[in-house]
């Protein structure tokens, strides 16, 4: 079906921002994905919500890319023509035992770099959203919405615009390597071969590396 430099194995949000970063190289690139169109998988099974950063242990890859991805959407949403909405969110205590479990969040949130993080009462919580009910929130105004699979398909469009191809309802089910190149089989006994392969393959993630060799326990 197609030699690439560079294969994509998943369509969701994770491959196609994956896929439009790469079209800015001059590199051939190729995106393989199962279902029949992008977004299909746990890209679009999800809430919408552009987290803060306050809930992940400060040190982490996880917290500092969350913070630092959070930073980033607003750019990108506008370069892709996506809506974003910056709503914030209130953590809402209904005790004192709740009210701790807060400054720890804010203590948390601070750490990673949080912006913005501040305990309220209950009448600024009512000026935020009215009729919310609790005795102090955490507000953390750079959480935000957004639409998956605008986010996703718009990624995808933008990259096969600038010349990423797109192979569609092609699930992997083998990958081997022969002489420094990867050699990707799929159900309908379609090949694809590529110099590089990046597994986006969200929940089938384990079973692509595995087929490629990887260890997934280590």
């Amino acid at each position: 079906m197609g030699a690439y430099d560079i294969l994509i194995i998943g369509a969701g949000v994770v491959g196609n921002a994956i896929a439009r970063e790469l079209s800015r190289y001059r590199w051939n690139i190729g995106v393989v994905e199962k279902e029949l169109d992008v977004a299909m998988g746990t890209s679009s099974r999800n809430s919408g919500v552009i987290h803060s950063g306050i809930h992940y242990k400060p040190g982490t890859i996880r917290a500092q890319l969350n913070v630092q991805g959070n930073a980033m959407m607003a750019a990108l949403c506008h370069e892709l023509k996506v809506e974003i909405d910056y709503i914030g969110k209130l953590t809402v205590a209904q005790d004192e035992v709740d009210v701790e479990t807060l400054h720890r969040l804010k203590e948390q949130g601070e750490a990673n770099g949080v912006p913005g993080l501040e305990i309220v009462d209950r009448d600024r919580m009512q000026q935020i959203q009215p009729g919310v009910g609790g005795i102090q929130a955490l507000w953390s105004p750079t959480t935000g919405i957004i639409c998956p699979y605008g986010l996703t398909i718009a990624l995808a469009e933008n990259a096969h615009a600038n010349g990423v191809q797109y192979h569609l309802g092609q699930e992997v089910r083998s990958i081997a390597r022969k002489e420094g190149r990867f050699h990707v089989q799929t159900a309908s006994g379609d090949q694809f071969e590529s110099r590089v392969v990046i597994n986006s393959a969200g929940l089938y993630a384990d079973r692509v590396a595995a087929m490629a060799g990887v260890d997934v326990d280590e």
